[in-house]
């Protein structure tokens, strides 16, 4: 059947205060937040995924904190993959977003990510002998 799935993350991340050598700027903890939600088709037969999309939001206060301001991000991205073969699996997806702020006298940022790649899957030697994980 159609699976849908939600997904949730959180990360902390406590740095030592230190100074950097920018004019009131400072390193400082870190946290950063994401929800994606994510849609894989089911093959009947096997119940396995034929494909899958997903999106997701992100937001981030940075380490650095730049004239007194913490530095922010924050992205959307969108996604996939395909099951190309039995042991090939294709993905892609773009990310999009925005850190800092020039009216807080940082920098700002607008970017854009593409990536892609792919996923060999089960190689194993003596599968056929032993027998494969499933």
């Amino acid at each position: 059947k159609n699976t849908y799935t939600l997904s949730v993350e959180a990360q902390y991340a406590k740095w030592d205060r230190q100074k950097l050598n920018y004019t009131n700027s400072f390193v400082d903890n870190s946290y950063k937040l994401g929800i994606g939600l994510e849609y894989a088709p089911r093959i009947k037969k096997s119940n396995v995924e034929r494909y899958y999309l997903a999106a997701g939001f992100n937001y981030e206060r940075n380490y650095m904190v730049i004239n007194n301001n913490y530095l922010h991000d924050l992205s959307v991205s969108f996604g996939g993959g395909y099951n190309a073969s039995r042991i090939i699996y294709l993905h892609a997806g773009i990310e999009a977003g925005k850190k800092g702020d020039t009216n807080a006298g940082q920098y700002k940022e607008n970017y854009v990510q593409f990536v892609m790649g792919f996923t060999l899957k089960d190689i194993w030697i003596g599968a056929k002998k032993f027998g494969r994980y499933n």
